[in-house]
């Protein structure tokens, strides 16, 4: 078997696609099945761009971000299992 008869049967019977993982995706989104969530989802990431450039625009509007994830680490257990999996 040559190897073009290789790729021609591997890109055209299998239709597998390649491509890099999204980030920054929640459980919702990674299922794909709520189209409310999506629409919801692009339209906070569109204000978001809209007021990034507003804010490049003027000079007395600034825009922050912040990632607040890790800074609230709850529930905060001393005892259970819950404790000994948040230790991990």
């Amino acid at each position: 078997m040559s190897a073009q008869t290789y790729r021609d049967i591997f890109n055209n019977q299998f239709n597998l696609g390649f491509g890099s993982p999204k980030s920054d995706t929640c459980t919702v989104c990674d299922r794909g099945s709520d189209e409310d969530h999506k629409t919801a989802a692009s339209a906070a990431f569109t204000a978001a761009q809209q007021d990034r450039e507003f804010a490049r625009n003027n000079d007395n509007v600034y825009y922050a971000t912040f990632d607040l994830k890790k800074t609230l680490p709850l529930p905060r257990l001393s005892t259970g299992i819950a404790f000994y999996l948040w230790q991990v």
